[in-house]
């Protein structure tokens, strides 16, 4: 991964740590809507999720990238997901 951690400022604290993350497919994803494996992949979804810090005044973020893929039979987009590493709902700021 060529981005690495880093600090700046954010919202009301002096720091905050930003870890980059990106969240792929597997292997070749089917469509979740028609189960087509006629599918291309189509870019990144970006979202900030808020982990929990051992230090409140030191907040981590993780910037994760989620893998997209488009159906070519019903035109359908979708994303990777992870359960484990971002809940559906999760926190996000």
């Amino acid at each position: 991964m060529d981005e690495m951690p880093h600090v700046e400022p954010y919202k009301k604290f002096d720091r905050a740590l930003f870890v980059p993350a990106k969240l792929k497919f597997p292997q070749r994803p089917t469509c979740i809507f028609c189960g087509s494996k006629a599918v291309e992949y189509h870019g990144y979804t970006p979202s900030t999720l808020k982990h929990i810090a051992a230090d409140p005044s030191f907040p981590v973020f993780i910037e994760l990238k989620k893998h997209r893929a488009k159906c070519l039979t019903c035109g359908h987009c979708f994303q990777a997901e992870d359960a484990d590493l971002a809940p559906k709902y999760a926190q996000k700021n």
